[in-house]
Parts: structure tokens; sequence; C-alpha cells
């Protein structure tokens, strides 16, 4: 028999799932917040109404506890839901929720940036052409698994496990990649970025000059465009500016080194810094801790 007393709907005026859920019954048992756009959520919910709306990222969701037919989608009643059915939420998503029964739920909030960029660096797409569906109850027992060994296992809050809760992170979103994405054509408006063989040329010449400075005029004539032009098509092609790719490759360079040294001769934090085109030890801390959220000495003693 259906529960009479379901209380108000909860809609959040922010186009963020977290901010809508933290104004509705849901109780946040736990959270972590990652570099470039990437946090970890972990709620509870016990009878209440629950609207998302226009979604400004996207939102991969995951049941732990709870299901059947007493949690609905309202325009998808027909589905039931059970502990390991997975649900995705792109951008621009609207759903609304029946929760009539206890439920917990496990959430990846990302970017659109960040999947772009590593659709772009880790399988060379065209990052106009990415799209994620809107699932819901879908079944993935890989991507599940992927969730309770390499991240709920995990300490959210202490710095030793920070690392690794970044690297599931991008197991997660790769996995997505390469088991949920559509692949279109890109729009007329926005064709025209690098032809391969001008970006190859390029990303050639930015990992050979990645300890020297590097400026935007500089790659401009490497492809033999206009430095406004330059810019607008790298940006289509690589779903980033020039600075944000050669910045993101010295920190990929830095992690590297910083791995790779022996405690026996470890290499100086600021001879690493300048091998990847840092200028000095504050600077090179300073962005390694924006990009991956440890000092690069933390980083050194974590992955030691």
């Amino acid at each position: 028999m259906r529960h009479t007393n379901i209380p108000l709907e909860h809609t959040s005026i922010s186009s963020r799932v977290d901010d809508t859920l933290a104004a509705s019954n849901a109780v946040r048992r736990n959270t972590c917040e990652l570099p470039g756009g990437i946090s970890y959520a972990h709620w509870a919910n016990d009878w209440d109404r629950v609207t998302y709306q226009n979604l400004n990222h996207h939102t991969l969701s995951i049941y732990l506890e709870g299901g059947g037919p007493q949690i609905r989608r309202c325009d998808l009643p027909q589905l039931r839901g059970e502990p390991g059915s997975v649900c995705l939420f792109p951008v621009g998503h609207d759903s609304k929720w029946e929760i009539e029964s206890h439920l917990e739920f496990f959430h990846l909030y990302f970017s659109d940036d960040a999947l772009r960029k590593l659709a772009v660096t880790a399988f060379d797409l065209d990052p106009r052409c990415i799209e994620l569906p809107d699932l819901t109850y879908a079944n993935d027992p890989q991507l599940v698994q992927i969730l309770h060994s390499e991240v709920l296992a995990l300490h959210w809050q202490d710095s030793s496990d920070y690392l690794a809760l970044q690297q599931s992170s991008e197991t997660i979103l790769l996995h997505i990649l390469k088991q949920h994405i559509r692949l279109g054509s890109a729009p007329e408006l926005f064709r025209g970025g690098l032809t391969t063989t001008v970006r190859n040329r390029v990303v050639e010449y930015i990992h050979n000059k990645i300890s020297d400075v590097v400026s935007l005029e500089e790659l401009a004539i490497v492809a033999q465009l206009s430095p406004f032009h330059f810019n607008r098509m790298f940006r289509l092609s690589m779903a980033c500016t020039p600075h944000q790719y050669v910045t993101q490759l010295r920190i990929d360079q830095a992690r590297q080194l910083l791995a790779a040294s022996s405690t026996e001769q470890q290499t100086s934090l600021t001879n690493v810094g300048l091998q990847c085109g840092f200028n000095n030890q504050s600077h090179f801390g300073r962005i390694f801790k924006q990009h991956v959220g440890v000092t690069p000495a933390q980083y050194r003693k974590a992955v030691s």
C-alpha cells in the first residue's frame, strides 16, 4: 500500500544536484572535492520528492541501498532500481523523483570540460562530438565494482588516499567514455578545428619545448595561423586553451618525475619544477597543488 503522507516537493533554484539535495530531506554522509571540477558524495534519503532542473554538470548516480517500486522517476514510473543500478544525468538534465522508503546512493559530479578533455587526451576523440546519454537504472557491473573497490573502500577525508581517489575518478570517467558515450558529428557552427596534421605538429612542438617558455605567437607560427585564429581552433580541437594544455602537460610530467625519483637519489623539487617549465619552486608548488590537490612534496611521499 502506498504511503499517503508524501512530503512537499524539493526543487532548488540551483542547477547543481548537490545543492538541490542539500535543500531536501537528504543527508550527506560523506563528500570529497577533487581538482578539475570533480567531486564525490554519499547520500541517504527517506520519504521525499526531489526535482533536478537544467543541470550545469554531469552526474553519475549508483544505488547503494534501497530501490524497488518505492523509488520512482516520475516520467519513467515503470522502471525499478536496486542496489547497483546506474543512472547518468547529463548537463541540461531535468527529472522528478519520488522516494517512499530508505535510499542510499553514490554520486560523482563532473564538469563537461573534464569529460571532453579526457576524451581528447585518452582516446583522441573530437570533443565537439561527445554526448553523454540520459540513463536510468542501467546495468553496469564493472562500474559498480570500480566504485566499491576503488572509491568506497578509501577514506575520503584522509590525505593519504587523496591521490587514489583522483585516480579512481579518472578510471570511472574512462569507463563512461568507453561504455556509455555517444559520438555524433560536430555542429556546423563549430566546425573548423585544427587539422590532424597541424594538431600533431603543434603537440609535438609543445612536448619538445616543455621546459621552455612557450608563447601563443610561437605556437601560432608552428600552426601557420594568426594567434587569434590558432587560439580559437586549438580550443575547438582540444577542449582547452593552449595555456591549459601546456600547464596540464607540465603537471603530468612533474608527477612522472616525482614518482620515478628513488629515495636514495631524489631530484630536488626545484629541479623537477625547472625541468617542467616552472620558473621557481613557489610557482611550481602553487600550480601543482591547484591541479593535483597536494603539494609536490606530499605527492612524492604518497607515491614513494
